[in-house]
């Protein structure tokens, strides 16, 4: 293919200008880093030093043989602006009185000779050359803010740096800042934990089908890094594997037999620090996803899972019943597959992962090649019971007591210096209040020790759920450990996309203790007779976790800068309703050695205008993405003896 005579002429016009362009710049920097004054000489570092800027010279020259017959004089001019809060010193790039750029570096910068800061000559040069084409002036500010305290090189303590490329009527071309922002923090038993801001978005279509030819959906409903993947790369990006394991498959008319399955996303992380706003499509470039396979699983005897709500029991078996020690839900009597609704993963080193659902409530262990293998035993205060006592596995109608209908184990985590598991309901169980939203804030957190086949309930305490104005509760999506006895909890409203109300209240990846809380287990509060908060009401004898709201999704400022906002209208940029799952990754900044990454993900209840299941058309209402965000991202635990994470 040929080039058009238009771009022939663009290519003519960049080659024959930057050449003579690049000489008189040059020339201008060399000459005003000699001639004494009383500005501040010009810093090793800076953009088109001789070394540098010969190479791009080289280049350019090559293509560039008529160059001389073109006048494109370049002048540069100095002055310190002392009139700005940062007193930038500015170098103005003038041709013929027009300005075709501008270099403003904090004054700071240059006159302090410990200063890390580098510019980067090349960024700089390919921006003022694009600039030619474009016929739009740019800007190049290079500026450090200070949050708190002195400034204190090398490190850059409590300040943040700012890069940013504008065009002279400020638009923003480029930016980036070498440190994220602090947007709050909150304590808790004496460490103080900081949000430091959403960092990253992407997003995979509703309609994207997965391999076994199903429409990819639900799959925020439970996430976990994949061990061994997740890379700190050099220049400032990060990969990794998220494994995602969808709930009981398209279940808003009705559940379906839907096989239970896990998918791999591959990611990679370019945290995006800066305060000005990106749009949507620039936004899901922090964060770009890649689907890599799905894997079935499998109940005992090579059984299919099922995710249809279960009708009916299956009891222990004697020779099964330290792997198995508690009765499961199944399809039906004449069906005996196991039904699962997953909520939570835990992914092992060795390939097996743990997993939690709302059915039973059950937790199981899935080993390398997909198979059930294992269950831990439930206590019976959690168990639903029906009125008289019996076992009623079924989610569609509220038991007499345990676990209200899908409101079973979501949340569930592991403490990786011991291995215990922990897992929370959603809400409180049915005798504790959890029939109605004002009375259901007081749920449960159990612990357990397995050693083999072997599984032993090790801890059970109350969680207050935060609550709305109207004091309804905000049930809990899921929970992450953070250190010896605090978790993260994933509380929230259903609102945004995908539900009737797009205008959402509260989504928050919020902190909790168990440190000085009453463990109740093996007490008379495992009995269901015995409530531990009965009408909503907790008993006198029990000391709940303690709870503070942290990370906001929903932040305003936050999600503007990506693009996003919560409320009206109803488009594609209205923040998903459902966020139902944590991951931490750290981040690998030796200034900040307790800095973690926090990925959420959203499930979008298969909700598709494509959707397919089992070779069947899902035809919906409404289009859902399923959004994958690093949110809220940094944590950083500052106190003098105690560090989060």
């Amino acid at each position: 293919m040929h080039p058009t005579p238009e771009q022939l002429m663009i290519g003519k016009r960049l080659r024959d200008l930057s050449a003579s362009w690049i000489r008189s710049l040059r020339d201008t920097l060399e000459l005003l880093s000699v001639i004494p004054d009383s500005r501040p000489p010009l810093p090793t570092n800076f953009p088109f030093s001789n070394t540098s800027l010969k190479e791009k010279i080289h280049w350019i020259e090559e293509y560039g043989s008529t160059a001389k017959r073109y006048a494109f004089v370049v002048h540069l001019e100095y002055h310190l602006d002392t009139s700005n809060a940062w007193s930038p010193a500015v170098w103005i790039v003038r041709s013929s009185g027009s300005i075709l750029g501008k270099i403003e570096v904090d004054y700071r910068i240059l006159t302090d000779p410990d200063s890390p800061v580098t510019i980067d000559s090349d960024f700089v040069l390919e921006m003022m050359l694009h600039s030619l084409l474009r016929e739009a002036p740019l800007r190049l500010s290079s500026r450090i803010i200070r949050n708190q305290g002195p400034i204190i090189y090398p490190n850059l303590a409590g300040n943040i740096e700012i890069f940013e490329l504008r065009t002279l009527n400020d638009g923003l071309l480029a930016s980036a800042a070498t440190e994220p922002s602090t947007v709050n923090s909150v304590s808790l038993g004496g460490v103080t934990y900081v949000n430091k801001g959403l960092v990253g978005f992407g997003l995979i279509p509703s309609n994207f089908k997965e391999s076994t030819g199903d429409t990819l959906g639900g799959i925020g409903s439970a996430i976990a890094l994949k061990p061994g993947t997740w890379t700190i790369g050099s220049n400032g990006q990060y990969t990794g594997t998220l494994i995602v394991h969808p709930d009981r498959g398209y279940n808003v008319e009705e559940t379906i037999d839907y096989q239970a399955r896990h998918q791999e996303i591959a990611f990679t992380l370019t945290p995006y620090y800066g305060s000005s706003k990106l749009n949507f499509t620039a936004a899901q470039q922090t964060l770009a996803l890649q689907y890599k396979n799905t894997v079935l699983e499998y109940d005992t005897s090579s059984l299919t899972t099922s995710g249809l709500d279960p009708q009916g029991i299956r009891q222990p078996a004697q020779v099964t019943q330290s792997t198995f020690p508690a009765p499961l839900p199944i399809v039906s009597s004449g069906d005996n597959r196991l039904t699962l609704d997953v909520e939570g993963i835990i992914a092992n080193a060795d390939g097996s992962f743990w997993i939690s659902d709302e059915y039973a409530p059950g937790i199981y262990r899935i080993s390398p090649s997909a198979t059930v293998v294992q269950s831990l035993p439930i206590p019976s205060a959690i168990l639903p019971l029906d009125k008289n006592g019996n076992l009623k596995f079924t989610s569609e109608d509220d038991p007499k007591t345990g676990r209200a209908g899908n409101q079973g184990f979501e949340g569930l985590t592991i403490d990786p210096s011991t291995g215990r598991i922990y897992a929370m309901l959603q809400s409180a169980t049915i005798q504790d209040g959890g029939d109605d939203k004002s009375t259901s804030r007081y749920t449960r957190l159990v612990a357990y020790d397995v050693q083999g086949d072997t599984s032993t309930l090790a801890g059970e305490w109350i969680v207050p759920l935060p609550q709305s104005s109207k004091g309804n509760t905000r049930g809990c999506s899921e929970i992450h450990f953070v250190s010896d006895g605090v978790f993260l909890a994933l509380s929230r409203d259903g609102n945004g996309r995908g539900d009737d109300d797009d205008d959402s209240d509260y989504k928050n990846a919020d902190l909790f203790s168990i440190k000085g809380a009453t463990d109740i287990h093996g007490t008379k509060f495992d009995s269901p007779s015995t409530p531990a908060s009965p009408g909503g009401k907790l008993d006198k004898s029990i000391t709940p976790a303690t709870y503070v709201s942290f990370v906001s999704l929903i932040d305003d400022d936050q999600l503007k800068r990506f693009g996003l906002h919560n409320g009206d209208p109803d488009d594609s940029t209205l923040i998903n309703g459902k966020w139902e799952s944590l991951a931490l990754a750290p981040v690998g900044d030796a200034s900040f050695p307790d800095d973690y990454f926090l990925f959420t993900v959203s499930d979008n209840d298969f909700m598709s205008t494509q959707g397919v299941s089992s070779g069947n058309h899902l035809m919906l209402d409404s289009t859902l993405t399923i959004s994958l965000w690093s949110s809220a991202s940094h944590f950083l635990a500052q106190s003098s003896n105690h560090s989060s994470f």
